[in-house]
């Protein structure tokens, strides 16, 4: 095998490569020549003088157009045409020969040749004609058999499909109609084809009210954007479709016609509908369940305040005059006290008095009576000097008095802000922690941030605390939105917002 290459112009570059099979080497020299005459500036040419070799070269590289001789060492007449089909059916193949034979090339047409030259009429001219026309050709019948394959993969999943794929003429009736559409709509293609498509479908409203169908609708809708339809199946079922359009043009852009696709949402959309009706249950079951915690935590702070009133006045009242008694009686006391009854009655008092300070205590913790009489901001200061003195924390404190948000709401952010403190002395394990009561933007804000350790990696779990939901249910309760920010080593930070509003 040997490469003939013709030298084209400059600018230009070998664009096919063709491979002649011809065992004659005055007739190779000569066709190589016509085919450089004939314009073909930059193809290749590669000669063989065998079959085998052909198969080999074919097998080894791409080669774009066969000239092929139909008397070689390894092969004779139609043969050697079958035998290079065989290898490929894709290169076109142009037959030269030097025998006159009206029925050999009729055969060789047949066989697949795209063209049959004889070698004493051969010139550069017909030979260029004949390798154009072989590789126009060859391609027109590549692209040919491409668009059938791809055709056929089409049709083949329009036949698969689950779905009904059905094609609608410009006027509104069905042409094609797939087992999809037999299984949705319950009905064969022969009752089907030529009917309306409107016969089948009905657009459904907002309201879940139908109307008829019109082309103009369909033709109008975005395509490829599905639209839910009712229709009802043979047995008087009525279904519900997603059905998107596509619009299906010719050549010059012309409309031909629509292509759907029809899914049966039906039981789609019945789960669909549970869901959002389970999904309302459960709201409301949440808002019942906020409502009546709000209304056990109101019970609870009624109930509260009439323990602390209770402790601070009846148990007050009653040690006092204990004490008074007992002071009574101490001033009685013989001067002489051979049994001591003095230092019993000063232990006695010593008793009391301290009685009387955790009775206070218990009452505070009840429901401190500054809250009642001077507010929340009075009382969230008073909360703040227990805790710095109980607890040894600073406390930095920036508290406004400017709205009133109603007693309930009151109650429940002093409650927030007691939690918030208790984990601050349980948890975070900070030497500082500042609290701030704002006004701001219509909303009352309370903000409690610490400088202690912070959440853990693993602490994600700490959102989802007792405490932490307590508190988040608090704020829902009165209308508000809680925040919690919080990174390892870098302490926590909790911000409570509420409407100012007068409670009803």
């Amino acid at each position: 095998m040997y490469d003939v290459e013709s030298k084209p112009p400059t600018g230009e570059r070998s664009t096919r490569t063709i491979l002649l099979v011809e065992d004659e080497a005055r007739d190779a020299e000569l066709i190589s020549e016509l085919i450089i005459e004939s314009g073909r500036h930059g193809d290749r040419v590669l000669h063989v003088t065998s079959l085998q070799a052909a198969l080999q070269t074919m097998a080894a590289e791409p080669v774009d157009l066969i000239l092929l001789d139909l008397r070689l060492p390894d092969g004779v007449g139609l043969d050697c045409l079958q035998t290079v089909r065989q290898e490929s059916v894709e290169i076109p193949v142009v037959v030269l020969t030097g025998v006159e034979d009206e029925h050999l090339a009729l055969s060789c047409i047949s066989g697949g040749a795209q063209d049959y030259l004889t070698k004493n009429e051969l010139e550069g001219r017909t030979l260029n004609r004949a390798i154009a026309y072989a590789l126009t050709r060859s391609r027109e019948l590549s692209e040919r058999r491409r668009a059938n394959d791809l055709q056929r993969r089409l049709a083949s999943i329009v036949e698969a499909s689950q779905d009904a794929i059905v094609s609608i003429s410009p006027d509104g009736l069905l042409m094609s109609w797939n087992p999809g559409a037999e299984r949705t709509f319950g009905l064969g293609e022969v009752e089907a084809l030529g009917r309306p498509f409107a016969d089948f479908v009905r657009p459904l409203g907002a309201d879940g009210e139908t109307t008829d169908l019109s082309l103009d609708r369909l033709l109008a809708a975005d395509q490829g954007m599905p639209i839910e339809m009712m229709s009802r199946r043979a047995d008087g079922q009525r279904i519900t479709l997603s059905v998107a359009t596509c619009h299906l043009r010719d050549d010059d852009d012309r409309l031909i016609g629509l292509a759907a696709i029809c899914r049966d949402v039906t039981e789609a959309r019945r789960r669909r509908a549970e869901l959002v009706q389970r999904n309302a249950e459960l709201t409301l079951r949440d808002e019942q369940m906020r409502a009546l915690t709000q209304r056990m935590n109101e019970l609870i702070e009624t109930e509260r305040s009439r323990i602390s009133r209770t402790v601070h006045d009846v148990l007050g009242q009653l040690l006092t005059a204990i004490n008074l008694d007992l002071h009574w009686i101490g001033r009685r006391v013989p001067e002489k006290d051979e049994r001591g009854i003095a230092a019993k009655i000063k232990e006695a008092t010593e008793l009391v008095e301290r009685t009387v300070t955790e009775v206070q205590q218990i009452s505070v913790d009840l429901r401190p009576s500054v809250l009642d009489s001077l507010g929340l901001a009075a009382g969230i200061r008073d909360e703040l000097r227990r805790f710095q003195k109980r607890t040894g924390i600073r406390v930095d404190a920036r508290i406004e008095d400017r709205a009133s948000i109603g007693a309930s709401a009151e109650s429940n952010l002093f409650r927030i802000l007691q939690e918030l403190l208790t984990n601050v002395a349980r948890h975070s394990r900070a030497a500082r922690v500042s609290v701030g009561l704002v006004l701001r933007d219509g909303q009352l804000e309370l903000q409690v941030a610490d400088d202690g350790v912070g959440f853990a990696p693993e602490a994600d779990r700490k959102l989802t605390s007792l405490g932490f939901l307590g508190i988040r249910e608090r704020s829902l309760a009165i209308g508000g939105r809680c925040a919690i920010e919080s990174a390892p080593g870098q302490g926590c930070r909790v911000s409570i917002a509420i409407p100012v509003a007068q409670d009803g």
